[in-house]
């Protein structure tokens, strides 16, 4: 008889004998998830997928072969909807017989297709996404269709769409006629244009970098849009090669104005590349009517130069490149403006000249009026001086004379002496009873000075002349000891 207990029992129910073949290697594979990067036969990978991708010259195609599942790929929210509908149609499809799916991608899309495979193997839809590969992979999900991966991808672009990606962003959405994301992308480049990393304008290729500068959006300064234009074309001289491509750059609607340091290097790139046309600039397909209205390149390039012609002109014709002022350090600017100017046709050259020299002479002019201006105000200045000095010496003088007078009373002041109090003043002296109150006091002021008298005693000084009872105030009394 077996006894059971309220506790948990230990039964005895047999081992697991099932004749398994299974190796070590196989056994370590079962365990894992699953995923593309496996051994396709320990994976038991059902379906292939061939990547191929041109290299940069287009005369050879690069293939990568990806052994995936077709579950993982048609089933789940993770789901490609191409493939889920690949995998259901029943068509007599050559994909379908060979188990294979051959696709031609861009470059970064390929290099971004395992990062797209991840996320729809990933349990919990793991994303590695990048400035770098999130416009390929927004690709990638409406290629194959995988709204989850477009949701993600769309959410990163989102926070990181900025001013130092949005070139980024515009060259990968090129590529894959993203227009949306054009749009925005070239948006924020033209916004941020003037503050913008040359470097990262420099990586735009010429079509975009055009497109950034013809962008209503842009926001920038004309003589600072010469300045960003003329380095690029330095590091894009292909395409400064193109017929328009410069007048296309230099619209005087968006560049009225040229810097005077690259007014030269704007002059000499027109007279080498321009239009077949003649001397007019082709405004890309403006009207001709209103372009004639407008100066050309070569009129606002003389102007620059002309304006600023003690930098520009002047280093060019001296023939060394020793700065002209103490700003200006760099030697090789002056060599650089030197060369540019040598290369220019002589007709331009004389039209160069005549406008700086107009230039110059209206400087000399201002000059000369400035000088006289400043002149009479030194004059006048003068004058105040003069005038200011002329008072400050009759104060001096003024001031001496208070300064005797002063001296002189005081020395008259110390000549008198107070009487001290015991002594006694004859009545036939003052006006005043000398007999009223006690002493010499009285209600009434005296009318004259008492007399030097021997018994006054010069070394107290307690005499006193009056007191009014009233008010109880007692006058002192002095006598005058000068001549």
């Amino acid at each position: 008889m077996v006894m059971f207990s309220d506790q948990m029992n230990s039964f005895d129910l047999g081992v697991y004998d099932y004749d398994d073949d299974t190796n070590e290697k196989s056994s370590s594979v079962i365990s894992k998830n699953l995923t593309w990067r496996l051994d396709p036969e320990d994976s038991l990978s059902d379906w292939k997928i061939v990547v191929e991708t041109e290299t940069e010259n287009n005369d050879e195609i690069n293939q990568t072969t990806y052994h995936v599942h077709k579950n993982m790929l048609g089933v789940g929210p993770r789901r490609s909807a191409y493939f889920s509908r690949l995998f259901r149609t029943t068509q007599q499809l050559t994909e379908l017989e060979s188990s294979t799916s051959v696709v031609r991608l861009e470059c970064s899309a390929a290099a971004a297709f395992p990062d797209m495979l991840d996320f729809v193997y990933s349990p919990v839809g793991n994303l590695d996404v990048s400035t770098e590969n999130a416009v390929a992979l927004r690709h990638l999900s409406l290629y194959f269709g995988i709204r989850s991966l477009f949701s993600r991808v769309n959410a990163f672009i989102q926070g990181d769409l900025n001013a130092s990606t949005s070139t980024t962003y515009l060259t990968e959405a090129t590529i894959y006629h993203d227009d949306k994301l054009i749009n925005v992308a070239c948006m924020l480049c033209a916004h941020y244009f003037a503050n913008s990393s040359m470097v990262q304008l420099e990586a735009l290729p010429p079509c975009l970098f055009r497109k950034v500068v013809k962008s209503s959006h842009l926001h920038c300064g004309s003589e600072v849009l010469s300045t960003r234009v003329s380095e690029y074309c330095r590091a894009h001289p292909e395409a400064v090669e193109d017929n328009g491509y410069l007048e296309s750059l230099t619209n005087p609607k968006k560049m009225p104005h040229v810097h005077p340091k690259e007014a030269l290097y704007l002059l000499s790139l027109w007279i080498q590349n321009r239009s077949c046309d003649g001397d007019n600039d082709n405004h890309d397909g403006e009207d001709q009517s209103e372009s004639t209205h407008t100066p050309s390149l070569q009129q606002r390039c003389i102007t620059a130069s002309s304006k600023d012609w003690k930098n520009t002109l002047a280093r060019s014709f001296s023939s060394d490149s020793t700065p002209l002022h103490h700003h200006d350090t760099s030697s090789t600017d002056g060599v650089t403006r030197k060369n540019e100017y040598i290369n220019l046709p002589p007709h331009v050259k004389i039209e160069l000249l005549e406008s700086a020299l107009y230039t110059a002479s209206q400087d000399i002019d201002s000059a000369l009026s400035a000088n006289a201006s400043l002149n009479v105000v030194i004059q006048s200045q003068r004058e105040n001086i003069r005038s200011v000095k002329a008072e400050r010496e009759t104060s001096v003088k003024e001031l001496i004379k208070a300064q005797n007078k002063l001296k002189m009373f005081q020395s008259e002041m110390k000549k008198f002496k107070r009487v001290p109090k015991e002594h006694r003043f004859d009545a036939s002296d003052c006006v005043y009873s000398s007999t009223y109150g006690y002493g010499y006091n009285s209600r009434h002021a005296p009318s004259a000075m008492p007399r030097i008298d021997k018994n006054i005693l010069e070394g107290d000084k307690d005499g006193y002349l009056f007191c009014d009872t009233k008010e109880a105030k007692y006058w002192p009394i002095y006598y005058y000891s000068g001549s």
